[in-house]
């Protein structure tokens, strides 16, 4: 507790101001004229019984999965560079993220010998099986900076700031990151919040709204001073796609907002924001999301050709798109392996967003990602977690959660919250030694849960 008094700054501020002192994270600019991005997923606790099975428990309780796709822009939004996860729908493809891990990846520039820096950056989910992301740091060949952003702790102050607005879901993780403190260069190690990111399967379901999100990189490493004001008032933070945002359809093509004149960092709202290019990943005028360059309008067919080319995509071979496959030989060099189209054309609209279940606008039992936690209970001591955070945000999905710090519970099925029991409070509180709520009828055990699985995070 020492450390967050000491900087000033709540819990979840003082982790998105500390993240780029994340040593275990950082590896230096990479070798090469790439860009190096590592990629941390939470972890699930698992109890002594699922250690024998760990690889059932892990499928059902994943945190990990395909590593996203990513795409850099530069301050004025050109596109910079990319890295493209190919084909991790298929298990036996592309990279994939086990939970509690790093994984690097490097993502290659568009021009040949270009090293420079990028300031906005988009992550978007590249298989069908959702990921929670705790961490993300970004490292430039020839720059000594490093930027790192924590979508988890920045996603659940956005969605406490906005519940209507914002549709983050987000998890508490057991995985751990070491921060050090600012004033005295101690190490302290905490454990962020992670945030899910889903793609959507072929019949157009998955498991949380956002299939990924964007943010301004050199907005999340700023001073004290500037954390302080956003914590006082998150819209700054949080009321602009340019600084942060999720996206219900984005993929590694599509273009981020950016903010038009180029602001200082951490500068405040409001600002002007434009979409610098295209396919973007807003509303056309005509009210529609162009996921595909093919079909985008906005684009002349050359403009199409040459987004196409840069990803290594192509049209599918039909003939609304003879255009593309009647092109001179000559400029079909590189377009890359042929591919299943990118979903069509949504239009915000007139398209159905993918119906959660949820009670009182918390994500319900039979949540696709709530349900993952049936019968699990986690007991924490890490002063970071806050067991009334987790039941009163309606972004927050995991299983039962008691605090020791707080002395509180929650029940995630009916968002209700508990204090511990005492020698003077013994009913309508949680027992923590015998992991059970008690009632004000303390003979009707039927109500008392019977966890499968216990969990103690130290």
């Amino acid at each position: 507790m020492s450390l967050f008094a000491e900087i000033g700054l709540s819990v979840a501020f003082t982790l998105i101001s500390l993240a780029p002192m994340a040593p275990d994270l950082f590896k230096g600019a990479p070798p090469g004229p790439q860009t190096r991005i590592n990629i941390m997923a939470g972890l699930p606790h698992l109890s002594e019984q699922q250690q024998h099975n760990r690889e059932q428990a892990y499928s059902e309780l994943s945190y990990g999965g395909c590593a996203p796709d990513v795409s850099l822009f530069n301050a004025n939004g050109d596109r910079v560079g990319y890295y493209r996860n190919v084909g991790c729908d298929n298990d036996k493809q592309g990279d994939h993220i086990d939970q509690n891990n790093i994984k690097e990846l490097r993502a290659d520039y568009l021009k040949k010998g270009n090293t420079e820096k990028a300031e906005y950056m988009t992550v978007s989910a590249a298989g069908i099986d959702a990921i929670c992301i705790s961490a993300v740091t970004v490292s430039f060949p020839n720059a000594g900076d490093t930027y790192a952003f924590l979508p988890g702790e920045v996603a659940a102050i956005c969605k406490d700031h906005d519940p209507k607005k914002y549709d983050y879901h987000w998890s508490e993780s057991e995985a751990t990151v070491q921060f050090s403190n600012p004033k005295t260069q101690t190490s302290v190690v905490a454990r962020p919040k992670c945030m899910w990111l889903d793609k959507p399967d072929r019949q157009g379901a998955k498991a949380t709204h956002y299939q990924g999100f964007q943010v301004h990189l050199i907005d999340f490493k700023l001073d004290n001073s500037t954390w302080a004001a956003w914590e006082d008032e998150p819209t700054h933070m949080c009321d602009s796609l340019a600084r942060f945002g999720g996206y219900d359809t984005l993929n590694v093509m599509m273009c981020p907002q950016v903010f038009s004149p180029v602001p200082k960092a951490g500068e405040r709202l409001p600002l002007k924001e434009i979409s610098a290019c295209l396919p973007s990943a807003i509303p056309a005028d005509d009210g529609k999301v162009y996921a595909d360059p093919c079909d985008d309008k906005g684009l002349t067919q050359q403009d199409r050709y040459n987004v196409l080319s840069a990803y290594k995509y192509q049209c599918p071979k039909t003939h609304a798109y003879d255009w593309y496959w009647d092109c001179p030989a000559d400029k079909k060099n590189g377009c890359g392996k042929p591919r299943e189209p990118l979903r069509p054309i949504i239009s915000l609209k007139d398209k159905r967003r993918t119906s959660f279940p949820s009670r009182d606008g918390f994500p319900s039992a039979d949540h696709p990602l709530q349900k993952r936690f049936a019968g699990m209970l986690v007991k924490s001591r890490d002063i970071s977690q806050s067991a009334v955070r987790v039941c009163k945000s309606q972004g927050s999905v995991g299983p039962d959660f008691f605090s020791e710090h707080e002395q509180m519970f929650c029940d995630m099925t009916t968002r209700t919250l508990y204090p511990a029991c005492t020698a003077k409070l013994k009913i309508g509180c949680f027992d923590s030694s015998h992991n059970e709520t008690r009632h004000h009828d303390m003979d009707r055990r039927g109500e008392s849960q019977a966890y499968l699985n216990v969990q103690d995070w130290l």
